[in-house]
């Protein structure tokens, strides 16, 4: 898989877009998870970039 992705740039820093394929994957490189655990995660606290780290270092 290509780090193109990293390329983009990310307009709004402190939520997520699971709907545009490049967010999704600079999140889960960020995040270190899957695509689907990402989308998982947005679905359970929301898009809000602040609560889906909390929620991933809840699983730690």
């Amino acid at each position: 898989m290509s780090d193109d992705f990293l390329d983009f740039e990310i307009r709004n820093r402190t939520l997520i877009d699971i709907q545009q394929i490049y967010e999704l994957s600079y999140w889960a490189h960020r995040f270190n998870v899957s695509q689907r655990d990402l989308k998982d995660a947005v679905e359970a606290v929301g898009p809000e970039v602040s609560a889906v780290e909390s929620y991933f270092a809840s699983m730690a």
